[in-house]
């Protein structure tokens, strides 16, 4: 039996320095002093929770372990900090809490450092007392194999001494533990016993004391950008300026936040495995949100489809004719801006304050998609740490596009005097710098839903333009200032009859009722609509398979702007299912037909062979989004006491709700046939609402009546909503045409 030495750790403290190089990366979103007061508040717990315990044995080698370490007695260590550490990390995670849960991770990480240090202070002691030295430290898998951790724990009796378990797959438990060989020499004189970073086989550890180069090919050429060893691609891109985009927010399930790997090495991810082919893997395909950094490579991307994309101006119609638009241009001495700051897009108006006219547009992309595409992604950033890098983005990309408004009509910046911005709660909470923390947990208080008039500075953070800036009302977390500027621009407050308006995006925003009284609501519809979580999934670019038609046994389809096949969009979602549907490929409970249901339904063909497809689990992200929307139009029907007769006016606002195809929607059930007739695609009306607010002196006045007279209502609350969600996630059974 092996003489079994058990060693209790004493005063273990981590040291900062070495917790904020293993925080990396994921602490850029916090100042160095914010990180110091979090770990000195933690500390104390920490220590309570810290049991340390090591043993050593000291054993005749195998022979193998003779061959490879070339002596005949070997020396097994195994040590650990026990449970308690696993347990406290554990709860701040259970609590919301991930940033403390990740300090106390790697603070346990620095502890479990700390202690082996003591460790090796008592194996030097031992090697005084007994006259032998250690000539190397043996690693694993590098030097043995991973089944020596076995006979290691084994060799110290480690379940019985120190309570340490191996699963099968020969991790750990509990997590915050170690074992490791070392090799014994007769010579008392060596002592190589302490971790030798260059041989260590764990390129993931961030206490490296390298830096490596990632080269980018793009459109602009070739870029080397140095960082820290086990940075994500897409961080370090962000870093310096370069936008990729990360729909999902960075959770690796989306799997559009592509990069094509050309020199070098990037490990293969279990995301990378889960949403790329084995074609596109072999090809050096990666997703950039979840791969590291940990030597020198290079990379390509692929084009930023955004730069393509139809974004969707102010709506012209009829109904929403602005007076005086029969003034000249020339009349103008002053100029209003109206800009929507949607999640997806930003769409800027330039108005002539004299002639009432909207005089240019422009339309770019929010750049903080960087963060993910939708709501519950930016405030998860921001309570993460990043809403300051949020706000600049924002602040910077307002000033730039209203510059391009400027600059193109050659006015200059003084005879700017207004500017609207219009957008959802967090769009305005992270624009103001305001705390998120209570918008993305029940009960979804928002800091402020009250108008404010602002100077250039407070809104965009500079004062190169003069003009003073206005943000309308909300009504609640869910119902902001772009739906209320929205109803405004559909003229709500002159409502006599019943009208129902619908904004569908990744949220589905709707109102029901009059000037009188009306109810709203917002449900979670999931960034299908937008192409998002679909497998082909795209936004509203070139390419994207927009319309469908199922004929004589084959699917034809119309992409945006007649370009080659590239995704299919929110349109073409729709349509294709309610062809499919219609052709009984799918069936109403929304399962694909047999020949089907394993490969997905082939929809077209990209310009590089690769086959477009319609899968099982993108029908049911449809279904989730179709079910959602309808079940609120239901609940907010009953809520009123009304039937679809009662209902006069049917306004589809967004892009999405513009181009939607509304026979082929009422097909599948996301909205009712009854209502068919009655529907109006207004465009943006959030933009609409903000160029009608520069046009009108009691705008304001309008404004604040509205939001107040909203009646917001929970639907998960609402008896039935559940009832109704159910029932229409199944497509309705009809006849086959």
């Amino acid at each position: 039996m092996a003489d079994i030495r058990i060693i209790t750790g004493k005063n273990i403290i981590p040291e900062f320095s070495t917790v904020l190089k293993l925080l990396g990366c994921r602490g850029r979103e916090q100042s160095q002093d914010e990180i110091k007061e979090q770990f000195d508040m933690l500390l104390p717990k920490l220590r309570i929770y810290l049991n340390p315990k090591a043993a050593l044995a000291l054993t005749p080698a195998s022979e193998e372990l003779k061959r490879i370490s070339g002596q005949d007695k070997i020396m097994y260590v195994a040590l650990t900090l026990g449970k308690g550490t696993d347990t406290l990390c554990k709860s701040c995670f259970q609590r919301g809490d991930a940033f403390s849960g990740l300090l106390v991770s790697l603070m346990a990480d620095a502890s479990l450092f700390a202690f082996e240090s003591q460790v090796q202070e008592h194996v030097k002691r031992m090697c005084r007392e007994e006259g032998f030295g250690i000539s190397k430290r043996l690693f694993i898998p590098e030097d043995l194999p991973v089944e020596m951790m076995k006979t290691a724990c084994d060799a110290v009796e480690a379940k019985r001494t120190l309570g340490i378990s191996l699963t099968s797959a020969y991790m750990m438990n509990p997590e915050k533990s170690m074992c490791y060989v070392l090799a014994v020499t007769e010579d008392a004189s060596v002592f190589q016993a302490g971790h030798n970073c260059s041989r260590c086989g764990n390129q993931e550890c961030l206490i490296r004391p390298r830096t490596v180069t990632l080269t980018l090919l793009d459109k602009q050429g070739k870029r080397e950008i140095p960082c820290a060893p086990g940075t994500l691609v897409a961080d370090i891109l962000n870093e310096h300026g370069i936008s990729f985009l990360k729909p999902c927010g960075g959770l690796g399930k989306c799997g559009k936040c592509r990069v094509k790997l050309t020199g070098g090495e990037l490990q293969v991810t279990r995301a990378d495995e889960n949403c790329l082919t084995t074609e596109e893997l072999q090809a050096g395909i990666r997703l950039g949100c979840q791969a590291k950094i940990w030597d020198n490579v290079t990379v390509s991307m692929e084009e930023d489809e955004s730069e393509k994309a139809q974004i969707l101006g102010s709506f012209t119609g009829k109904e929403f004719h602005i007076e005086g638009e029969n003034c000249r241009e020339s009349e103008d001495i002053s100029y209003g801006a109206a800009v929507d700051i949607g999640t997806t897009t930003l769409a800027f108006s330039l108005m002539g304050l004299e002639s009432k006219k909207v005089l240019h547009s422009y339309a770019c992309m929010n750049p903080q998609r960087e963060f993910g595409l939708d709501v519950m992604s930016r405030i998860q950033g921001a309570n993460q740490g990043n809403g300051k890098a949020l706000r600049e983005l924002i602040q910077k990309e307002l000033q730039r596009g209203i510059q391009v408004l400027l600059t193109e009509r050659k006015i200059p910046s003084q005879k700017l005097k207004k500017i609207v911005f219009s957008g959802n709660t967090t769009m305005f909470h992270l624009l103001r710098g305001y705390s998120c923390k209570n918008l993305g947990a029940a009960p979804f208080t928002p800091v402020s839903l009250s108008e404010e008039m602002l100077s250039s500075r407070e809104a965009l953070g500079e004062e190169t333009i003069k003009a003073r800036v206005f943000l309308p009302p909300g009504a609640s977390a869910f119902i902001g200032a772009d739906i209320i500027s929205g109803l405004f621009a559909c003229r709500w407050q002159e409502k006599k009859e019943i009208s129902l308006f619908l904004d569908l995006g990744t949220n589905g925003e709707m109102a029901l009722g009059n000037c009188d009284s009306f109810f709203t609501a917002s449900t979670a519809v999931g960034p299908a609509f937008e192409g998002g979580n679909i497998t082909f999934g795209t936004g509203s670019v070139k390419g994207a398979v927009s319309h469908a038609r199922y004929t004589k046994g084959k699917l034809e389809i119309d992409t945006i702007m007649e370009g080659a096949p590239a995704g299919i969009c929110g349109t073409g979602l729709i349509e294709i299912t309610a062809e499919l549907l219609k052709a009984g490929i799918i069936d109403f409970s929304g399962r694909l037909s047999e020949e089907y249901f394993e490969t997905g339904f082939p929809v077209a063909e990209k310009e590089n062979g690769e086959i477009i497809r319609l899968f099982q689990k993108d029908i049911r992200e449809l279904q989730l989004a179709k079910g959602a929307v309808r079940a609120g139009i239901e609940v907010l029907l009953k809520k009123m006491g009304i039937g679809y007769g009662d209902v006069k006016q049917v306004y589809l606002s967004g892009g999405f709700g513009f181009y939607l195809p509304r026979e082929k929607a009422a097909y599948i059930g996301l909205l009712p046939e009854e209502l068919l007739e009655k529907m109006t695609g207004v465009g943006n009306t959030s933009l609409k609402g903000a160029e009608d607010c520069l046009m009108k002196e009691d705008a304001g006045e309008i404004l604040n009546k509205i939001a107040a007279g909203a009646k917001g209502i929970s639907l998960a609350k609402e008896p039935g909503f559940q009832e109704f969600y159910l029932k229409f996630m199944d497509f309705p059974v009809k006849e086959r045409k």
